[in-house]
């Protein structure tokens, strides 16, 4: 997306869905679809449809069973220190870029916080920054970190697609934006990726509506501060 002739619109408000011809089409002719109530989340598999969210692909290459026993446990809610503080992250800098985006980031129709859900794919998200073009759509997801990891572009991928398959536009490329150094990385999101996602999506479905019980991480060092870890009675 060219950084040329820049011009910017108005941020849209958090959770607008309004449209104009040419700018965020909804997909076809299907009514726009809500993402569940995040205070619902995570729906038990008993509920149908249910949808997996996008951040579960992050925590699934992690460990596989965080996912597992956040669907088949919903009642166990543990919230930790990282969690609430990249949360707050998010808050200081949205406040922050929505008074004025820095010129590295894409020029286009800018919409924050876009909840998405795809009952066909069995996916749902909320992408940090959406910014489009007549011709494709970019999306922005923030981390509060100082370098970008590898299950984290798959994480954008997920947006990606969940955003082409929403407006009908192509996403060819995402950014990472890590908020301590205030950089924006590039990430390109190939079909192929893509495809990966959805691949891995329908996978987790099938484990935890077959109560099929995935491997944990083969990285032991990861289980010390783990809030699942009382769950996994052949390791402990």
């Amino acid at each position: 997306m060219s950084r040329k002739n820049r011009e910017r619109t108005d941020p849209l408000p958090p959770g607008s869905d309004s449209t104009s011809p040419g700018r965020f089409p909804p997909l076809g002719t299907s009514p726009p679809l809500e993402v569940p109530d995040p205070e619902r989340l995570p729906l038990p598999p008993e509920v149908n449809p249910w949808v997996l969210e996008v951040s579960d692909l992050k925590q699934y290459a992690y460990c596989p069973r965080v996912v597992y026993y956040r669907y088949r446990l919903p009642d166990f809610r543990p919230e930790t220190y990282k969690m609430e503080a990249g949360r707050e992250a998010h808050v200081r800098v949205r406040e922050r870029l929505r008074r004025r985006l820095p010129r590295a980031f894409p020029v286009g129709e800018v919409r924050w916080e876009v909840a998405v859900v795809d009952i066909e794919l069995r996916l749902s998200g909320r992408i940090d920054l959406l910014i489009a073009s007549e011709a494709e759509i970019v999306v922005v997801d923030f981390k509060n970190a100082r370098r970008v990891r590898a299950n984290w572009k798959e994480q954008l991928a997920a947006y990606g697609l969940l955003a082409e398959r929403r407006f009908g536009k192509p996403v060819r490329e995402g950014y990472i934006y890590l908020i301590p150094l205030r950089r924006l990385e590039r990430v390109p999101l190939t079909e192929r990726r893509k495809a990966r996602v959805a691949a891995q999506v329908a996978r987790i479905v099938e484990e935890i509506q077959s109560e099929r019980q995935p491997p944990p991480t083969s990285q032991r060092g990861r289980c010390v501060d783990c809030e699942y870890r009382r769950f996994c009675n052949d390791l402990f």
